[in-house]
């Protein structure tokens, strides 16, 4: 016999048993039964930061822990953010050209491994001193390598046809 009056049925469709102490899930306020005690939209729940009685703060806490025992912890450090939470900053790089402050992401010069904004990226850019210091190949020394180049390929060439 059963008591339409009493507890209510699961919201879950393929499960509809009746429960007389359902589960309320506190992010979408449906009502499961004991079996079902869980939610399958859990992301729904609005989630809120718990706030320190004592100095009006907001404190941080991960959603699987209990927000009692963060604001505990919290008070527990004096009212001091917890320091394993700190973030770092999202903006660390800094242009190495003197007089630019611009703090994005940084590309590092090839020649002098120092790190520049993308407007200084390049050595002429940033008046780059290593760029200036590397040796000038002279049009002698490039014929020479080309002539080697030339004398390696005929002789595997010759090497490879007989």
């Amino acid at each position: 016999m059963e008591f339409p009056d009493l507890g209510c049925r699961c919201s879950f469709k393929a499960c509809q048993q009746l429960d007389f102490l359902p589960i309320r899930c506190d992010a979408c306020g449906s009502k499961f039964c004991c079996s079902l005690a869980q939610c399958f939209f859990p992301f729904l729940k609005v989630y809120m930061l718990p706030v320190c009685p004592l100095c009006n703060k907001p404190v941080s806490c991960p959603r699987d822990f209990p927000p009692d025992a963060a604001v505990s912890a919290h008070i527990d450090r004096g009212c001091q953010p917890d320091p394993t939470l700190t973030s770092q900053p999202v903006y660390s790089n800094k242009c190495s050209l003197t007089g630019c402050k611009r703090k994005e992401v940084c590309a590092v010069c090839s020649s002098c491994s120092k790190t520049f904004c993308l407007q200084h990226r390049h050595p002429q850019d940033h008046q780059c001193n290593k760029t200036q210091s590397r040796p000038i190949h002279t049009r002698k020394f490039v014929n020479s390598l080309q002539e080697a180049l030339r004398r390696s390929l005929t002789l595997n060439a010759e090497g490879h046809s007989g």
